[in-house]
């Protein structure tokens, strides 16, 4: 049985640090499973969980179009006028 640990380098750089922790978290998380398959398949099934829900929003941000402009409309002035009406 291969029990390799997993470190933080065999993961894809993370240049700027927008997943904080989450890379480490996910070491520790595989290796403390690494040895107990009922683990593994928890951690397996969450990544995929994961995974779809990122491929989802990437669609959803590919097919977003550019927001339509707002165009104001010049405020209409109010005028004093009587409704014939109203008397």
């Amino acid at each position: 049985m291969n029990r390799t640990f997993l470190e933080v380098t065999d993961l894809p750089v993370d240049v700027h640090g927008r997943l904080y922790r989450l890379r480490p978290e996910l070491v520790k998380a595989f290796n403390s499973a690494r040895g107990n398959k009922v683990n593994l398949e928890l951690l397996k099934d969450t990544l995929k969980q994961v995974h779809s829900q990122c491929t989802q929003a990437i669609k959803q941000l590919e097919t977003v179009k550019e927001p339509a402009k707002v165009v104001k409309e010049p405020v209409k002035e109010k005028t004093t006028e009587t409704n014939p009406t109203e008397s």
